[in-house]
């Protein structure tokens, strides 16, 4: 059975509640690629401390040249992926970032991805 190789992924600069540590991130991993691949997801648990529903709108980092946020769906039975303009983080709650379902997608990857090397992201809500 193959091992799913990761790399770490740390996400930085919330607009609104990062200093009150209402906004907590967790579990965020990037897949590792082969060096070819020009693309790979990024995946992570958002969790909302707040009382208050939260969106990420918006996600950015100078590893690939375009970073979106994709959802899965199966449609006809074949799994299909969308671009979305935000995902909900309800009050309370939490959201997660997974293969098969919500992700960030990193397209035209500048450089190869190393095992465990460390990436710096912008995220806002």
């Amino acid at each position: 059975m193959k091992k799913k190789v990761i790399l770490l992924l740390f996400f930085l600069s919330f607009s609104i509640f990062g200093k009150d540590n209402n906004i907590i991130i967790e579990n965020a991993y990037i897949k590792h690629v082969p060096p070819v691949s020009p693309n790979s997801a990024a995946f992570l648990t958002i969790k909302n401390n707040s009382i208050s529903d939260v969106s990420l709108i918006k996600v950015e980092s100078d590893i690939s040249k375009v970073v979106e946020m994709h959802t899965m769906t199966m449609e006809s039975g074949v799994m299909k992926m969308r671009q979305v303009e935000t995902i909900l983080i309800k009050a309370n709650g939490s959201t997660e970032l997974k293969p098969g379902g919500l992700h960030i997608m990193l397209i035209g990857i500048k450089n190869p991805l190393k095992l465990g090397e460390k990436k710096k992201y912008n995220s806002y809500l």
